[in-house]
């Protein structure tokens, strides 16, 4: 690809791949197509499996194969800022199983070791995650508090 020629922005969205045998031949949204020697094919794997983008020629079988039968989870993440630090500031992680709940904020990335600043990064994952998934923010932001305050009492 001539980098003269086209500057790709974050926001270009492919749909096809045309690989021939000295070159691939990228084709945007908006019918842009881009030609390149090589190109390297990084994306979610909800992208492949709702085939968002088609491949020619096709993908390989054994690739097919691979792209349904592997699966994707749902990882929910939630950044809380306090006016201090109330935890362990010396905690990287803090971990917690909710004896009601389990699983559910059960992993906190102590954002104070890492920026200074009284900052809790929250994770939700697999059943809890979908669980929030139909929650407003209100009511996401209250269970993670409520963790927060079974946690530290």
């Amino acid at each position: 690809m001539d980098p003269e020629r086209h500057r790709c922005g974050t926001g270009a969205v492919v749909t096809r791949v045309a690989r021939r045998t000295d070159d691939v031949t990228l084709t945007l949204t908006d019918g842009e197509k881009l030609r390149a020697d090589r190109c390297v094919v990084t994306v979610p794997i909800g992208v492949l499996k709702a085939g968002k983008i088609t491949f020619e020629p096709a993908l390989p079988s054994r690739k097919r194969e691979a792209v349904e039968a592997l699966g994707s989870g749902l990882l929910d993440k939630l950044w809380l800022q306090f006016p201090s630090v109330f935890w362990d500031e010396k905690a990287d992680l803090i971990e917690w199983s909710d004896p009601t709940d389990p699983g559910r904020w059960s992993l906190w990335v102590n954002g104070h070791r890492a920026f200074g600043k009284p900052v809790l990064l929250g994770f939700n994952a697999g059943r809890p995650a979908h669980d929030h998934a139909h929650l407003t923010d209100r009511q996401v932001l209250d269970s993670a508090m409520d963790a927060l305050r079974r946690m530290h009492a």
